[in-house]
């Protein structure tokens, strides 16, 4: 049957679709023969090809509900022979339809506008094909029931007919005295009989022949195969499922940090807890489901569920072995179900630290500054390092390659430490004694899936060592700080025979340097699951500025302290000079002589000692705690010589005069 017949449903009415408003100017895609043969072939032989081909839209019949549509050249028009613009529909001035070999009158089902929705036309051809199907259907069942024998049936009975007759002759007056009502009655009566006949036919044909159900046998096979015939049975699955959900309720690992911590402590937490439920499920729940079956199985006492067996071949054709197999399976279920989940919330807990760093390339390069960081995990950081600078280069204080190492050994842990959990079988029929150690089937080191997840932990960490490496790298800028040696860089300056005004630059430029390290380098900064802690290097790198700052004050002590004492052994030779006694008239005229020339020395040194007045009083500035030689060098041989300058000055005037006259 054509598929047109059954898209009633789905036919849009002439008036009211939005596709007729605007005939002349609709494009489409329809459904078309290939070969230039389109009636004489039947559509349904496999040997013919159909095409989607666009074309445009002439005109609709509103009687025949078929749309007359014209395929378009290669350049997308509608033309005539002539290769001219189609106007009107193809409707002549003469009112004739011009009529062309690429005209065709097509159903709805064979077309899909441009501007349609291709659902609606796909639920349309889908309903059409539905329906024709169910069509179909009907009318092969309709056949079936023709073509079924009518022997054996029986026939309608004659009180039926007669009622029938009575109401269809004697009731309505027109008819009861008509000519040929006999004949026609009879006619009547042979086709209510068919119907009859139709109607027995279509209830045999309905009717599934049942066979006969031996419940009682089958009841009874059903009850000698069902542990579940028992309460004692239905209590004991109870209690033993309530254990195997408290087992798959647990972890096997330490998921919910509350705070970072180094990666030893990390495992050694992990490894405690793997620990604990290891000897949970090997201990406690073992003993915990030994006491439930055989407090449930206690009073049964010799049948299905005896637990005092001792012959092994009874035992093996009881209920109780079934009941022992099922037990097994709920414990390998519920260990599996602990151990996965386990698995899959350790490889979460490790994604959500690491959320930040999943997309992040290889040659990723830390763009922030040192106290900044963009890639903060989805909770807390799980592993705290330190940052280390030291002659090897900047390093944490755990190799960054330790950490994929160890979380792999802790996710193995886990499932090593669950494999020789024994079955519960051996510990309940303690009178029959097994060879070997029975244990429950565990997850394997190597299932697929427990392979996907080892991997996702590998490439976690392993993006999340990338920034880590980066952040790393931007402290080698401080690497010369680090390995300088103030003891060789001091001989430097002290070769150089710097002044005190270099000096003391170079000490300003130490300390502005300081200051911008405690400004820069933050005590601590989160990357990903990192909690890394940058308080040592900050502290290092101050106190090597500060190491170097007081190097160089006590550099620069030291010469003014050189310089001090120079000034004071020259000042004691002159007045040791000035008090010593001439022996004779030479003597005494030299050391007049000598003595003429003293307060032009004392007033050059005291300019020396001025200066070294200036330069202490720098030093002062920087708050340096001079030691005890210095400071007397400062406060006698400096401050005190000044006074002893005057006071050989005016006793060298006096012995002058006294000289004089």
């Amino acid at each position: 049957m054509d598929l047109e017949v059954f898209t009633a449903s789905f036919q849009e009415d002439c008036g009211k679709t939005p596709y007729c408003k605007c005939i002349h100017t609709l494009c489409l895609n329809f459904l078309l023969l290939t070969n230039a043969i389109f009636y004489s072939v039947d559509i349904r032989s496999p040997e013919i090809e159909w095409k989607w081909q666009l074309a445009g839209v002439l005109d609709y019949d509103v009687r025949s509900k078929l749309w007359f549509v014209q395929k378009v050249d290669s350049k997308g028009r509608i033309v005539d022979e002539s290769g001219e613009p189609l106007v009107n529909g193809g409707v002549l001035s003469s009112g004739k339809v011009l009529e062309l070999n690429t005209q065709y009158w097509i159903p709805r089902i064979q077309l899909m506008f441009l501007a349609e929705d291709p659902q609606i036309f796909a639920k349309r051809v889908a309903t059409a094909f539905k329906c024709r199907q169910e069509h179909e259907s009907a009318l092969r069942y309709n056949l079936y029931l023709d073509c079924m024998p009518n022997e054996g049936i029986g026939e309608l009975s004659s009180a039926v007919l007669k009622r029938m007759t009575f109401l269809a002759k004697d009731e309505a007056c027109t008819i009861r005295n008509s000519k040929g009502i006999d004949s026609l009655l009879q006619n009547l009566e042979k086709e209510v009989t068919f119907d009859y006949w139709r109607s027995m036919n279509d209830l045999i044909l309905r009717t599934l022949d049942i066979p006969l159900y031996d419940f009682d046998n089958i009841f009874q096979s059903f009850s000698s195969k069902s542990m579940l015939t028992k309460p004692e049975a239905i209590m004991a699955i109870r209690k033993c499922q309530y254990e195997c959900l408290e087992v798959r309720s647990k972890s096997i690992f330490h998921v919910s940090l509350s705070k970072h911590m180094r990666i030893e402590e990390f495992e050694q937490t992990q490894f405690m807890v793997i620990s604990q439920v290891s000897i949970f499920l090997k201990d406690a729940w073992i003993e915990n489901l030994r006491k439930h079956i055989r407090a449930c199985f206690h009073d049964t006492g010799k049948g299905w569920f005896n637990i005092y067996e001792t012959d092994f071949y009874v035992y093996t054709q009881s209920k109780l072995k079934k009941f022992m197999e099922m037990m097994k399976f709920c414990m390998q279920d519920g260990l599996r179900y602990l151990i996965m989940d386990s698995l899959i919330n350790f490889t979460n807990m490790l994604r959500d630290s690491c959320i930040a760093c999943l997309n992040i390339p290889n040659e990723y390069e830390w763009t922030n500054d040192l106290m900044t960081s963009s890639l903060l995990p989805k909770k807390n950081p799980i592993f705290l390092v330190d940052l280390l600078l030291d002659t090897d280069g900047p390093r944490y204080s755990t190799p960054i390659t330790q950490f994929p190492n160890t979380l792999i050994q802790i996710f193995d842990k886990a499932i090593n430490s669950v494999q020789d959990v024994p079955q519960i079988e051996q510990y309940v029929i303690e009178g029959i004694t097994c060879v070997e150690k029975q244990l429950l089937e565990a997850v394997g080191l190597r299932e697929p899936q427990v392979e996907r997840l080892r991997q996702r932990c590998k490439e976690y960490i392993n993006l999340a060592l990338i920034p880590m490496r980066a952040y790393a790298k931007q402290y080698e800028r401080f690497m010369e700080l680090t390995i300088l040696d103030i003891t060789a860089h001091l001989k430097v300056y002290e070769s150089k025979n710097l002044g005190v005004l270099e000096i003391k630059q170079q000490i300003e430029k130490y300390l502005q340097e300081k200051e911008t390290v405690e400004q820069i380098i933050p005590s601590f900064i989160i990357i990903g699951p990192f909690y890394v802690n940058t308080e040592p290097v900050r502290q290092n790198l101050s106190k090597k500025y500060k190491a170097l700052v007081s190097a160089l004050l006590e550099l620069l002590a030291k010469q003014l302290r050189k310089q001090a004492d120079a000034i004071s052994e020259e000042l004691k030779s002159i007045a040791m000079k000035l008090y010593e006694k001439p022996n004779s008239i030479e003597e005494l005229t030299d050391l007049r002589e000598w003595i003429s020339t003293v307060p032009d020395k004392l007033e050059e040194r005291q300019e020396y000692i001025d200066k070294a007045v200036s330069d202490y009083e720098l030093i002062d500035l920087f708050f340096y705690n001079l030691s005890a030689d210095d400071f007397n060098t400062k406060y006698v041989s400096c401050v005190t010589c000044s006074f002893d300058f005057i006071s050989f000055y005016y006793h060298s005037m006096i012995f002058l005069i006294k000289l004089t006259f």
